[in-house]
């Protein structure tokens, strides 16, 4: 309905059963909005700098007068038209865009100071990608929880979106500490809770019995289909590839598995893992803090799988002048392992496990053979034991022994007297 805003419509006004509005047939974005109780409310409507449409409450009707809330409103658009966004009480022109921030400021900074700097940059652009031409005060709690939400309509888990609105919200704050913005545009947007000691996914006997049959048996695989290129080469009169027949594994794939289920090293912290941090005199591994997820350097004993691996490893290549112990072609750390990694699984029949889940694995066989949380934690480099109570569980022996202390003593008989 289009009317004139003033004393005589008010007159006139009578609620309904539903909600309803009145636009002002003079000033685009003047309205007056009806509720069933009776409440009126002046507001103004307008489109931010993005085309989304907004709404300003002025205020409700009998404070003030149709007139002052006319002016109100005008004043309103005027700041709309110099560049103003009412709901921000900032002028947003020379304010950067979410992809501007992230090429000129942001990446910059985080690839050099953050080790999953560039991992976050990529989980930014990939998730909020309908957000990187929105100003940095546009980025409202509305607008990602209308995200979230939808995320979770999709199946994808609560402490998966959490990491990407920490990640969204991280950026955020440094946009304010910056200057470029004065307050958090989301505002106080909570996480979704998450049962931080949920099901932790490891390997059973019989599973890790088939995986490394499955990478054995892919090695195997390997040879024979390296053995006739080699034989379709010499008939052609091509130079044949190196032989396989006589070297312990045929590449990474065996003697990474071996090492982090022996170690609980998480992958990028094998994979960036340098031969003159593999001490074989004293059996330690050392995690330099630079690779570490927790800035922490720690040392990870050698058991004798390890301390056999890596030996038969590093001889077979010792002609490889990279000082990673496991190099990409190009000299540095190898990154490809999923494909591969994902077709031993499938042959082991083993569903649902990532590569995290064998420091997983290694965890929770310690817990399970007794190895007291504190050892654990250590081990696997967290900073405290929260992230270590998960294999609690699996370490039933004192809990056991706990409870077994209440029948020790006899039980007090009861009677009526």
């Amino acid at each position: 309905m289009v009317e004139k805003i003033g004393v005589k419509l008010l007159a006139k006004l009578k609620p309904k059963e539903k909600p309803f509005h009145i636009r002002d047939d003079e000033l685009k974005g003047f309205l007056i909005r009806v509720q069933p109780s009776g409440v009126m409310t002046y507001w103004y409507e307008y489109r931010n700098s993005n085309g989304r449409k907004l709404r300003v409450k002025i205020a409700r009707v009998g404070v003030i007068t149709p007139i002052q809330a006319r002016d109100r409103a005008k004043t309103l658009a005027a700041d709309v038209v110099q560049g103003n966004d009412p709901r921000k009480g900032k002028n947003t022109k020379n304010e950067p865009t979410m992809e501007q921030f992230l090429k000129e400021k942001y990446a910059p900074w985080i690839t050099t100071s953050r080790k999953t700097g560039e991992e976050t940059i990529r989980r930014l652009r990939a998730r909020f990608d309908f957000l990187l031409n929105h100003k940095l005060s546009e980025i409202d709690a509305w607008t990602v929880d209308k995200w979230r939400t939808q995320r979770l309509k999709d199946e994808i888990k609560h402490q998966t979106v959490n990491r990407s609105v920490e990640s969204l919200s991280a950026m955020l704050n440094k946009a304010i500490e910056w200057g470029i913005l004065s307050a958090h545009p989301m505002g106080k947007i909570k996480p979704y809770r998450v049962d931080k000691n949920g099901r932790t996914r490891y390997l059973s006997e019989d599973e890790e019995v088939r995986l490394r049959a499955a990478l054995l048996d892919r090695e195997i695989k390997i040879r024979e289909s390296r053995e006739r290129g080699n034989r379709w080469r010499t008939s052609r009169d091509y130079e044949p590839r190196a032989t396989l027949s006589e070297k312990i594994f045929t590449d990474h794939l065996r003697p990474m598995v071996q090492i982090s289920i022996n170690t609980g090293l998480r992958k990028t912290e094998l994979c960036r893992l340098s031969k003159e941090n593999v001490d074989f005199k004293t059996g330690l591994i050392t995690v330099l803090g630079k690779d570490a997820k927790d800035g922490n350097t720690r040392h990870v004993p050698m058991n004798r799988e390890v301390r056999e691996t890596l030996q038969q490893w590093l001889q077979q290549n010792n002609e490889n002048t990279s000082p990673f112990v496991f190099p990409s072609k190009n000299g540095k750390p190898i990154r490809e392992l999923k494909r591969a990694w994902t077709t031993v699984l499938t042959k082991a029949k083993i569903q649902e496990f990532r590569w995290h889940d064998l420091r997983h694995s290694f965890a929770s066989k310690l817990a399970m053979r007794g190895a007291d949380l504190n050892t654990i934690r250590e081990l696997l480099g967290h900073s405290n034991l929260n992230m270590t109570i998960r294999y609690s569980h699996l370490s039933n022996t004192s809990k056991a022994n706990a409870v077994e202390m209440l029948s020790e003593v006899e039980p007090r008989s009861c009677s009526n007297s």
